[in-house]
């Protein structure tokens, strides 16, 4: 039988469902901003003199198009710090406050930094990816413009349906999308159903009209499909790190919480103690469902089977890997001992 979230659980899951579609929207709204404020123009002369280098300083992401992403990411480190309050004794939960102190300003820098800098680097890495086989490729400027960037709709809207703010694998599953739309493979293009996104069916009926009049489909046919792929790719991608950064910041915000109040002498460190709360289904990895129900001091590191040390679920301030931090979803219990007797 599943085991029933904890009252801090509850509280982390509930922050996570007010935060995430914040996160989400602030990312899916920089990249098209950064799409949109790319000279179109001088990359296309930088991909025509095949200067690499300098197409992707004109493609490299603007911070102030960040800030927005960042700030709620903030916002979720410190309601994480805050919701600590609920979950104390009466009598010393006057005694706790948390977001002006050193340790949560040192930290939610940290946290905001690290969230916008992996962000960026994926981006500029999936990017660099598809000029360099691009331009290996003789793909024409324009048309490798146009694909990082995407389109501009009405007057004054933003650019759509370009590659900029997806990872590797998905542009490489965009490259592979346009070329099976192009070389009339629609069997394979079909069995993209859940890879990498899955493709948009409600387009299917383009492929089914060129069927029916024995042609292929034109190049204006295969950029719709295209674009709306790279869109739905966007979204999803936004989803991964809105949940990734925010249930980051609430964990990290929790787990500062208690330190603060460890700071404030209302609680000693001896007498707080960090449980791992493992997610129990089938995707959880195995080295987190062995760490489940482990309990350490605060102030002690877990052990993850897969090499890293933690300090609770997503920390990543002691050196753990991707394969303790990617798509974690794992919690941790905080409990305060009695005092012991004199």
């Amino acid at each position: 039988m599943a085991r029933r979230p904890t009252a801090q659980e509850r509280q982390i899951s509930a922050l996570l469902q007010q935060f995430q579609p914040q996160v989400r929207k602030a990312f899916i709204d920089a990249m098209r901003t950064a799409a949109t404020a790319v000279d179109r123009a001088a990359l296309i002369r930088a991909l025509e003199a095949r200067d690499i280098s300098l197409a992707m300083e004109i493609l490299r992401l603007n911070q102030q198009a960040l800030f927005p992403m960042g700030e709620a990411v903030r916002a979720a480190y410190l309601q994480g710090g805050a919701s600590v309050a609920a979950s104390l004794p009466v009598a010393i939960r006057g005694q706790f406050g948390f977001g002006g102190n050193p340790r949560a300003v040192d930290a939610v820098q940290r946290i905001v930094g690290q969230a916008i800098e992996g962000v960026t680097a994926e981006s500029l890495e999936a990017t660099r990816g598809y000029i360099t086989q691009a331009v290996a490729d003789g793909a024409p400027p324009r048309r490798m413009a146009l694909e990082i960037t995407g389109r501009s709709g009405r007057s004054g809207a933003p650019r759509t349906g370009g590659i900029m703010g997806l990872n590797s694998n998905q542009t490489e599953a965009v490259i592979r999308a346009r070329a099976e739309l192009l070389s009339g493979d629609f069997a394979a293009y079909k069995r993209r159903e859940g890879r990498v996104g899955g493709r948009n069916r409600s387009l299917d009926r383009l492929i089914t009209r060129a069927q029916k009049e024995g042609r292929a489909l034109t190049v204006a046919e295969v950029d719709t499909m295209v674009e709306a792929y790279k869109s739905r790719l966007l979204n999803l991608r936004g989803e991964m790190i809105a949940r990734t950064e925010t249930l980051n910041a609430l964990r990290a915000g929790q787990h500062d919480g208690f330190a603060t109040l460890i700071d404030s002498g209302a609680v000693t460190a001896d007498r707080l103690t960090v449980t791992w709360q493992a997610t129990a289904d089938a995707r959880t990895r195995d080295a987190h469902a062995a760490l489940g129900g482990t309990t350490v001091r605060f102030g002690e590191l877990f052990q993850s089977p897969a090499g890293g040390l933690l300090a609770h679920p997503g920390d990543t301030s002691h050196g753990a890997g991707p394969a303790d931090l990617v798509a974690c979803r794992c919690s941790a219990r905080y409990t305060i001992l009695p005092r012991a007797r004199q």
